[in-house]
């Protein structure tokens, strides 16, 4: 990788790992864990069998982070450094360089950003702080890079710097939708824009969610509403409103999707926390401290050293309701479990 450039610099970015984080629930999801301690004793030590499932081992990367570090000091590492300057980022930001024959090594303070957690932003942090005049080349396929590097190019510390980037392809239609939804109204681009301003009092923060309030309606079509929870009864209502208030209510609902209609209030405001605190680290990437903001306070709860997400705040069902569904009479029960049983043992004719 070092030798088959011919560029003068090379940076080279890795996620760092805090504990605790909150990446912790997308890592679960990973199946990622820090399993037992990896060492890795030199260059001649076999690679694991299943690469990929020791990539799952947070140890085993850090093992590996770790050998680099090392090994980049080595005499046989002069000829792929050669005339280059590399700048390897982990907790901390190690440069090489080979000056007299002999490779110099040492912590290059001005790019450490250890406030950092993600790869993400710590490329545009390197990139925001190229003081001179360059044609700087991401190679990273992530869109977030992509998003975050648009978002900071009025940071670079020259300005007539060039950025070249790799992206993905094949995602070009996922949030089509949501992208000319924002594109037809102003109100809500510069809604987005605001979203990640540290300096938002809690009166702007709600005046802000409440204009994501009415977007999230706009997406699920309760054109006509500006509040969530007004929504999903509009939505509702159109599927299963009575004829009369004397009709019964004998429709069935079998594999509803929850997807179809908008989140409630409650969970739509954890989110939106979210999305704020997230985009605050975004919009400053350009810094060693991205964020002041606590994640407690922003959509997360700690529980036994990791943040797993605060999914809403108050009670899950009104009380009312509550009531209904722990107080069914015995009846009603008994009615539930002959139609499943027939529902069962006599399908439709057309089954």
């Amino acid at each position: 990788m070092v030798s088959k450039y011919s560029t003068r610099r090379i940076d080279v970015i890795f996620d760092q790992y805090m504990y605790p984080s909150i990446k912790d629930s997308e890592r679960c999801l990973r199946h990622e864990a820090s399993l037992i301690d990896y060492i890795i004793s030199g260059p001649d030590q076999v690679r694991p069998s299943d690469f990929a499932k020791e990539l799952k081992n947070t140890k085993f990367k850090e093992a590996l982070v770790g050998f680099f570090e090392k090994h980049w000091c080595s005499e046989e590492m002069k000829s792929f450094i050669g005339n280059r300057k590399i700048h390897m980022n982990f907790r901390n930001c190690q440069s090489y360089q080979v000056v007299d024959e002999k490779i110099q090594s040492n912590i290059n303070e001005d790019l450490c950003c250890t406030s950092h957690e993600e790869a993400d932003t710590k490329i545009i942090y390197h990139a925001c702080n190229v003081a001179e005049k360059s044609n700087i080349v991401i190679r990273g396929f992530d869109t977030d890079i992509l998003i975050i590097m648009i978002g900071n190019m009025k940071n670079l510390k020259n300005s007539n710097s060039n950025i070249w980037m790799l992206n993905g392809t094949g995602n070009n239609e996922r949030k089509e939708k949501t992208f000319l939804c924002v594109k037809k109204n102003t109100i809500f681009q510069e809604a987005f824009a605001t979203i990640g301003d540290e300096d938002l009092t809690e009166g702007q923060l709600q005046d802000l969610f409440n204009v994501i309030q009415q977007f999230t309606c706009q997406l699920y079509n309760a054109k006509k509403s500006k509040d969530v929870d007004d929504g999903r009864f509009q939505l509702f209502v159109s599927s299963y409103k009575a004829s009369d208030v004397h009709e019964n209510f004998t429709k069935k609902v079998q594999h509803f999707d929850a997807t179809s209609i908008p989140p409630c209030k409650s969970e739509l405001y954890q989110q939106f926390l979210r999305a704020h605190y997230i985009s605050t680290i975004w919009k400053n990437a350009y810094k060693k401290q991205p964020s002041t903001l606590e994640p407690l306070e922003y959509g997360w709860i700690e529980q036994d050293n990791t943040f797993i997400l605060k999914w809403f705040e108050g009670d899950q069902l009104p009380s009312f309701v509550s009531d209904l569904i722990t107080n069914i009479p015995e009846s009603d029960s008994i009615d539930d479990e002959d139609d499943s049983y027939n529902d069962e043992h006599y399908p439709d004719d057309d089954e």
